[in-house]
């Protein structure tokens, strides 16, 4: 019985500091969390069972705890399931769409892209094909500024449509949201990447890059302050900061790139603009 209640302890003990990032952790790294939970349920049911007042009803109770448990996991794993094919279907049909289309001015707005790559290789030396459309993701807004001369296509779950660009049609990123009070101060230095963000403490700040080795990076969310190892060419860098507020607001920085000292390659972003009311 001690020796069951420390187990039990120590799984609790092991599962509760991840509850709050358990949301954004990948299937695949909960495994060794899932055993523990599963130990922890059989643990709980032993336990459950030798209460002296449950003993007449103990098998309904145990099963029915059992089965409650068991029905719960069915769903959550259904749900999942179901939303993974929904968007393995869009990514097949974006997939047949870049792979068969003909027309190399045509660009696929898309959420995916990081396999989109192959594509290209599969109409190049299996196929045999010309360049046929490219793809573009980060953004409505971004990808308009950055392709203004290409016919842009977005998958709707049942067609592809013409994207109507006068939706995103500005050419300052500033005007993609509310000129707000933003400040953005980024330095490179000995291939490390170091960023500090302004004035707000709340909300989310997110960064859109466009590096020549990568291509397009999403906007992705960053913490406020922070310092990455980077070896790339800055110079062929350039970044736009979004701000979105808590009440649902956003702002925008104007496409920003690094002042470099190409003795020391080393390089430097320092930017604010003061609230426009």
């Amino acid at each position: 019985m001690k020796k069951n209640m420390t187990l039990l302890v120590f799984a609790i003990c092991c599962l509760l500091p991840i509850v709050p990032v358990i949301s954004i952790l990948s299937s695949r790294y909960l495994f060794v969390f899932s055993f523990l939970l599963c130990v922890c349920a059989g643990l709980s049911l032993q336990h459950i069972a030798e209460w002296s007042w449950i003993k007449p009803y103990r098998n309904i109770v145990v099963s029915c705890i059992g089965i409650t448990l068991i029905l719960i996991n069915s769903f959550s794993v259904q749900n999942i399931i179901s939303n993974s094919w929904t968007v393995w279907d869009r990514m097949k049909a974006e997939g047949n769409f870049l792979l068969h289309h003909h027309d190399s001015d045509i660009m696929l707005l898309t959420e995916f892209g990081h396999c989109y790559e192959a594509f290209y290789e599969l109409r190049k030396e299996m196929l045999r094909l010309p360049p046929g459309p490219t793809y573009c993701r980060g953004g409505d807004e971004i990808c308009t500024y950055l392709h203004p001369n290409k016919k842009l296509y977005k998958y709707n779950g049942e067609q592809f449509i013409l994207y109507d660009k006068t939706l995103a049609d500005k050419s300052n990123p500033e005007e993609w949201g509310q000129k707000k009070e933003l400040s953005v101060d980024i330095s490179y230095k000995n291939e490390f990447a170091e960023w500090q963000f302004g004035p707000y403490s709340q909300g989310t700040y997110m960064l859109f890059a466009k590096i020549e080795e990568l291509g397009n990076l999403p906007f992705l969310p960053v913490q406020r302050r922070g310092k990455t190892k980077y070896n790339l060419d800055m110079k062929k860098v350039f970044f736009i900061v979004k701000y979105q507020a808590s009440e649902g607001w956003e702002t925008y920085s104007p496409r920003l790139k690094f002042d470099m000292d190409d003795s020391k390659m080393e390089g430097r972003i320092r930017w604010s603009r003061t609230d426009n009311k």
